[in-house]
């Protein structure tokens, strides 16, 4: 059986990385990423059980990156 999948997004690498390896210490298989169209990227090339996103991106908003991944990515919930 497969791990669970989270996308992790945050415009810090320390922070990915932390939460990174946490989550992969957990058993979870875990994809980062800095910006939201890099995160949008990523989601059209996999299906993710979870994304976490911070809110303030540095040029971004984690609110509409969470719209963006609904209205876009059909199988996104």
């Amino acid at each position: 059986m497969a791990p669970e999948s989270i996308l992790v997004v945050d415009d810090d690498p320390n922070i990915l990385e932390v939460i990174r390896t946490r989550l992969g210490a957990a058993g979870y298989a875990v994809a980062t990423a800095e910006t939201a169209d890099d995160a949008l990227a990523k989601a059209a090339e996999e299906p993710f059980n979870l994304v976490v996103t911070d809110l303030k991106l540095a040029a971004d908003d984690g609110l509409e990156l969470m719209a963006k991944l609904l209205l876009r990515i059909p199988t996104c919930r």
